[in-house]
């Protein structure tokens, strides 16, 4: 992988607010599926049962990371949930806050298993 900054979910509100500034960036976590589809997944962080009361009340709470899977792959099924390590992130793609302060990550599958 090119080189590049290793940011979480928790990191990406500034993010939203200021942009990548044409960085590169590689997105890392533990994430749980909430939708699935052809090439697509959506993700929420996943921090356990304690980290997602807390979760629910606090920014990290309203992000959501909108996968790109290459075609032929197959994303993970809703419900599943996995980490992405330092050696196997998601390339950050965009940053976006909607209006009604959701955040969407954009990342895409960038390396196989």
């Amino acid at each position: 992988m090119p080189r590049g900054r290793l940011v979480s979910v928790s990191d990406v509100s500034e993010l939203a607010d200021r942009g990548t500034g044409g960085e590169r960036l590689y997105l890392h976590g533990s994430f749980i599926v909430t939708a699935s589809g052809d090439t697509r997944a959506v993700l929420r962080a996943n921090s356990g049962a304690i980290g997602n009361a807390i979760a629910s009340v606090t920014k990290q709470g309203v992000t959501r990371v909108i996968v790109e899977f290459p075609v032929g792959s197959q994303p993970p099924a809703v419900r599943s949930s996995f980490a992405r390590d330092d050696s196997r992130p998601f390339e950050v793609k965009d940053v976006r806050r909607d209006h009604d302060g959701q955040i969407n990550i954009f990342v895409r599958e960038v390396t196989t298993p």
